[in-house]
């Protein structure tokens, strides 16, 4: 659970057939475009037929499979399939829908033209009826052969889609239903809604192989540094370091040591050289530094397992207060800890918990471990193992470190939702100690969502005025600008932020872009994508930059490079409710891809089409 995250991703924009921004999305009914499945079979259209019966129309069960005494003509075949028809669909209305099979089946089989589109028409009835059969690999078969006929028949599509969804082929149903919606401009309801449950659908399932699986990386530069400085602890470890030392100078000095004579010496040493790492901003090489830490320390615990003193890192050694067996030395909690938060923010949860579970097995009472090992309970959905240690964390906090239980807790009750309960305990951290910048930012989220509109605004003054260098304060106070609709205030929030923070701070230019766009009603998209991009080179790891990015450029009609932009967010994204987003972004643009790459002469007008529709909207909501 961590505020860095500013990914606001939005499904229905991803529906919208490149209609990235929510706000092109219009429900209005449009000329031009196709009719949409209303779930009834097809009655039309038809040529008359003059010599249809009282007796025929009724449809007994014994005129389908009547056969002709002779070869009829041409328009004689056709008066008998339109008869066929006509009883299938008193059938069909009747629910005898075994019936009506077959007598769709005899119109099929006596069309004399099976490239004519009313036999697309009997091949999508009996699909109807196969759909009410739960027949679905007959209906989808039957579809086909609608399609093949009539390729921007919609209903066939709507039908296809649903049966392939019955058959949990989602892939298959997302690419009928977004041509669905692409050959009806986005008209019909179901058929978007339906869009969006599959695309859900892919999304979770996406999130679910890739979080159980995927490749692992450490986020931006940006979102590290700010997690680390939410905690009262990490601020003081860095702080306390040795002066003037280089990452260089401590790798020197550690290699000097030897670890098999000294381990304990060697792992302090090498606790000094993961500190300057991390004053550098050089994470993954932090983090391999603290995994050394951590071997350096189990080898030290092997060598003197009963030693009580010994050599180490700063602070000493000190044999464990808890625990069977041999006893490690209990500076190691520091490297399993540290090691714990980087594995922590790249989302390796498990590793993560594996080694909050050293720390705190050396020393039960260490609250800084305890507050992260709660908040990555939140991240696993164990609530109550969450709150449990957040409550031991209180307990064990000493001065100051008290506010760090009552910031991290507050996020906790913010993300759920828990507006009132949230305030409280970020009031109560703000009153313990104010050196913490998190706590001010979430303090105002927390009160604007409770209503409290001009309380949240005086706290991000009192906290601009409290950390008048840190950019990340006024792009928060930006953000909460556009949300009261004051934009021009908003935009100069995020202009004060990119010149105190422009060389790191992405989500700065992403939100400057955010707000030019709603501003102008889209139609400065090209500097907003400047912006976008400009926040990718200053922060290549900036998933917020990137999936806003692949936005863009799926709204200029550029997909491949929206496809490419999803898949470089989705490597670095690492809760499951963003990834599932970000795959249902992604699936959303491929699907338009895959139907421009089959059928170009179909899908190319009709994304054109829906593309001037969205400028005439813009333009509208410009004036």
């Amino acid at each position: 659970a961590h505020m860095g995250r500013e990914v606001q991703l939005a499904i229905a924009a991803a529906v919208a057939g490149g209609a990235a921004l929510a706000w092109f999305v219009h429900s209005r009914r449009r000329a031009g475009c196709a009719s949409a499945d209303d779930g009834r079979v097809d009655s039309m259209p038809q040529p008359p037929s003059s010599s249809t019966t009282d007796a025929e129309a009724a449809g007994g069960a014994g005129d389908a499979g009547a056969k002709p005494s002779k070869p009829l003509t041409a328009a004689e075949a056709w008066d008998e399939a339109t008869r066929a028809k006509e009883r299938g669909n008193k059938r069909f209305t009747g629910r005898q829908y075994d019936i009506a099979v077959r007598e769709y089946t005899q119109a099929i089989e006596v069309a004399p033209d099976m490239t004519d589109e009313r036999v697309a028409v009997y091949y999508c009835n009996r699909a109807a009826c196969r759909s009410m059969l739960e027949d679905y690999a007959g209906c989808t078969q039957d579809c086909d052969a609608s399609l093949a006929i009539s390729p921007k028949y919609v209903k066939a599509l709507n039908r296809r889609g649903t049966a392939r969804e019955k058959l949990g082929d989602l892939d298959g149903a997302l690419l009928d239903y977004t041509a669905s919606c692409l050959l009806t401009c986005f008209d019909t309801s179901a058929t978007v809604q339906a869009a969006d449950r599959v695309l859900k659908q892919i999304g979770r399932r996406n999130a679910d192989a890739r979080s159980d699986g995927g490749p692992k990386r450490l986020p931006s530069v940006n979102f590290i540094q700010t997690f680390l400085d939410s905690f009262i602890a990490h601020r003081r470890l860095l702080k306390q370091s040795t002066p003037g030392l280089s990452a260089k100078a401590a790798a020197a000095a550690r290699a000097e040591c030897s670890s098999d004579q000294d381990p304990a010496r060697y792992a302090g040493l090498m606790e000094e050289e993961a500190i300057a790492l991390m004053l550098e901003s050089r994470f993954e090489e932090a983090l391999t530094a603290w995994e050394g830490a951590v071997a350096a320390w189990k080898q030290a615990s092997a060598a003197a397992p009963k030693a009580a003193g010994g050599k180490g890192g700063k602070g000493g050694n000190k044999s464990s207060k808890k625990g069977e067996g041999a006893a490690a030395p209990v500076d190691a909690r520091r490297a399993h800890n540290l090691v714990a938060t980087f594995y922590h923010v790249r989302g390796s949860l498990d590793e993560a918990l594996e080694h909050y579970n050293a720390a705190l097995a050396l020393d039960p009472e260490d609250a800084n471990a305890l507050i992260k090992r709660g908040s990555l309970f939140f991240e696993k959905e164990r609530m109550d193992a969450c709150m449990a240690d957040f409550t031991a964390a209180a307990a064990a906090a000493r001065g100051a470190e008290r506010a760090d239980v009552h910031c991290h807790r507050g996020q906790v009750y913010l993300l759920r939702g828990e507006l009132q309960q949230a305030a409280d305990e970020l009031n109560a951290g703000l009153s313990t100690d104010q050196s913490t910048m998190l706590t001010h930012i979430q303090l105002g989220m927390a009160l604007y969502r409770l209503g409290r509109r001009s309380e949240a605004l005086a706290t991000f003054s009192r906290a601009e005025q409290a950390f008048p260098d840190k950019a990340e304060v006024f792009n928060f106070h930006g953000e909460l600008l556009m949300e009261t609709g004051d934009h021009a205030a908003a935009l100069a929030k995020f202009d004060e932020a990119l010149r105190l923070g422009g060389t790191r701070l992405a989500a700065a230019y992403v939100n400057k872009a955010n707000a030019i766009l709603i501003t102008s009603h889209g139609a400065k998209i090209d500097e907003a994508s400047a912006l976008i991009e400009k926040a990718v080179e200053v922060d290549p790891l900036s998933e917020a930059a990137l999936v806003h990015l692949a936005q863009i450029k799926w709204q200029k009609s550029e997909l491949n490079d929206a496809v490419a932009y999803y898949d470089r967010a989705i490597e670095l994204l690492r809760t499951k409710e963003e990834l599932a987003e970000a795959y249902a972004m992604r699936e959303a643009a491929q699907a338009h891809l895959l139907l421009l790459k089959e059928q170009p002469e179909i899908y190319e007008p009709a994304m054109a089409m829906n593309r001037q529709r969205q400028q005439q909207a813009m333009a509208g909501e410009g004036q």
